[in-house]
């Protein structure tokens, strides 16, 4: 039987990876697990916690400079990913963004992540601007503190 699919052709993704949170103030949101994230899903929420936050860093580039720094989120079910905040990005989430706190995030561009730079291990990661949604979501305390690897 053909399932909808949320991805383009030859996508696994389906309806039943979306998780309906029925309980608490985040209660009516369709969360995508962080595994499932993908440049092909343009409106997706996810709910992760911060594990750890890169100090923020100026550059220069092509005559003009900016402003950025890193998170790394991890979910419920275990998926990890990077996320980066940019210029205006840093000064609307900087200082609320805190390592050990759960976070409701949305309107990020998902783009292939630049595994030199990118620990987490997911083969993609956000980029979040001025347009991104991200509020402070309940403590869950089924999302660990840190992702352990076992090598």
């Amino acid at each position: 039987s053909h399932r909808p699919s949320l991805r383009g052709k030859g996508s696994s993704l389906c309806c039943r990876h979306i998780i309906m949170v029925m309980m608490g103030s985040d209660a009516g949101l369709c969360l995508l697990p962080i595994s499932e994230i993908s440049s092909y899903i343009q409106k997706w929420t996810i709910k992760a916690r911060v594990t750890s936050k890169g100090p923020m860093r100026t550059f220069v580039k092509g005559g003009g400079s900016g402003k950025v720094f890193h998170v790394h989120l991890l979910d419920v079910h275990g998926g990890e990913i990077r996320a980066n905040f940019f210029n205006e990005a840093v000064d609307k989430f900087g200082e609320m963004l805190q390592v050990g706190k759960c976070y409701c995030l949305s309107r990020g561009n998902v783009r292939v992540a630049n595994q030199q730079f990118n620990p987490c291990g997911h083969r993609y990661e956000i980029t979040f601007d001025k347009v991104a949604q991200i509020e402070e979501a309940t403590e869950d305390a089924e999302i660990q503190a840190v992702k352990l690897s076992i090598t």
